[in-house]
């Protein structure tokens, strides 16, 4: 997909997805730059990486 991909504008759907993946077995709660590097093949939004950032400090 790249940057072609979904750019989901809806709030709860970028929450859920910033949670899948990070929780998500396969990325094993990645930081926020490789969290952004591995979404933005699939996925972008207006403020991504800020938000990314956000949600992964959030976490800690």
């Amino acid at each position: 997909m790249g940057w072609g991909g979904p750019r989901p504008n809806d709030v709860e759907l970028k929450r859920l997805i910033l949670s899948e993946t990070h929780k998500s077995g396969f990325f094993i709660h990645p930081g926020s730059t490789k969290m952004y590097q591995d979404l933005k093949r699939d996925f972008l939004w207006p403020n991504m990486k800020t938000e990314i950032a956000e949600f992964v400090s959030r976490c800690m």
